[in-house]
C-alpha cells in the first residue's frame, strides 16, 4: 500500500494511466509513466506496468469510478502490483 497526502485537492500525482478493458464491466488499470518531478516521482515505488487494484480500500473497476476516487481526495491510499517478468538467459554458440 502506497499513501500519498496531496497540499491541495487538485495537485497532479504525476502518474500517467493506461487501461485494459477485461469484461464489459471490469477495466484493468496500469501505471504506464511517472513524472519524476510530480509526488508519485519523488516517491520513487511506482514502476511502469504496475497494476492499481484498489484506490481508498476500493476495489477499483473501471476508468470512471478511479478518477472519481481521486478527484479532490487530498489523502489517497493505492493497493498496487506488480509483476515479475523472469527472462531466460541468452545463449550464444
Amino acid at each position: 500500500n502506497i499513501i500519498f497526502h496531496r497540499n491541495h485537492p487538485n495537485e497532479r500525482l504525476g502518474l500517467t494511466l493506461c487501461y485494459g478493458i477485461t469484461s464489459k464491466s471490469t477495466t484493468n488499470i496500469y501505471i504506464q509513466q511517472v513524472d519524476k518531478e510530480s509526488i508519485a516521482g519523488h516517491r520513487g515505488e511506482f514502476r511502469s506496468g504496475d497494476q492499481i487494484i484498489k484506490i481508498n480500500n476500493h476495489r477499483v473497476i473501471s476508468r470512471d469510478q478511479a478518477i472519481n476516487l481521486v478527484n479532490g481526495a487530498c489523502h489517497i491510499l493505492l493497493q498496487i502490483v506488480r509483476f515479475q517478468v523472469n527472462c531466460l538467459p541468452i545463449i550464444q554458440s
